[in-house]
């Protein structure tokens, strides 16, 4: 991704011109307490502003470590284990969250347990932890599959014995869903929600109606199995080395804002909802 675009996707607001440095930070568009740290500007003091650049997925967030124009990103425990096996210079300095709840395989209509996926195409952002996810459900299930990096042609039938794997990024994801091209999507945050919220775009099988994707498995689930994931605060080596203090910094504004989301929950001042 050129550095232009880059710049275009920071959020809430520009670096201050009066900070002497500044730290690029790329964060995912998950709802958790510590997102509070972008616009409170807790980070910041006289010299040193932090700018936010969304990611849209750890794969992408990885390829902006490695050309040097991210310092520190969120990433899922999945692309940054690639990352290091290919001898990224990465670090993970703390533990987020576990995915839990927040990433899922949604699905269409008629699609109830792992058995039924047999014949489907199912979507997921290589590379990511969706994407463990799916395969290791697809392993415990016995179902064989196969990969492509591009949809199939429209009105093409899937494999009947097999599920066809689909990885595209989750824009992507949510326009062939509403096309009805594909069954269902492993995926998180916004694409979750779109998913579980938007009416599937193909034509429902006998006695369904067209309705948006339902929970089939979550990450939550996939951890009572043994397959675990998370994510992780990952910094360049060539950033921390020189910047420690500055990281702990950001992880320690990560603990607090973790620590205030659950007094304040404890104390009922905070509730979903409008």
């Amino acid at each position: 991704l050129a550095a232009a675009a880059l710049a275009a996707a920071a959020l809430l607001r520009p670096a201050s011109s009066e900070c002497s440095k500044h730290i690029r930070f790329g964060t995912f568009d998950e709802a958790n307490p510590y997102a509070a740290l972008a616009p409170s500007q807790w980070l910041d003091d006289d010299e040193v502003c932090w700018v936010y650049y969304r990611q849209l997925s750890g794969g992408r967030a990885v390829a902006h470590l490695d050309s040097g124009e991210l310092d520190v990103a969120m990433l899922g425990s999945t692309p940054y284990a690639t990352a290091v096996a290919r001898g990224a210079a990465l670090t993970a300095v703390a533990v987020l969250h576990n995915k839990g709840t927040a990433q899922a395989l949604v699905v269409r209509c008629a699609l109830h347990g792992p058995q039924d996926l047999r014949g489907t195409t199912i979507a997921t952002p290589r590379y990511s932890t969706t994407h463990y996810i799916l395969l290791a459900a697809l392993d415990e299930a016995g179902l064989d599959h196969v990969e492509t990096a591009e949809l199939p042609s429209a009105g093409a039938a899937a494999a009947a014995d097999r599920v066809t794997v689909v990885t595209i990024s989750p824009t992507e994801i949510e326009a062939a869903w509403s096309a009805g091209r594909i069954d269902g999507g492993a995926v998180w945050g916004n694409t979750l929600v779109n998913l579980t919220s938007a009416d599937w775009g193909g034509s429902p099988p006998s006695g369904c109606q067209p309705e948006p994707a339902h929970e089939m498995i979550t990450a939550e689930m996939l951890a009572l199995w043994g397959y675990e994931t998370l994510n992780v605060l990952a910094v360049r080596n060539a950033f921390l080395s020189r910047n420690e203090a500055l990281v702990e910094r950001l992880a320690a504004g990560i603990v607090r804002a973790n620590a205030d989301y659950r007094l304040a929950s404890e104390r009922g001042r905070w509730a979903a909802g409008p």
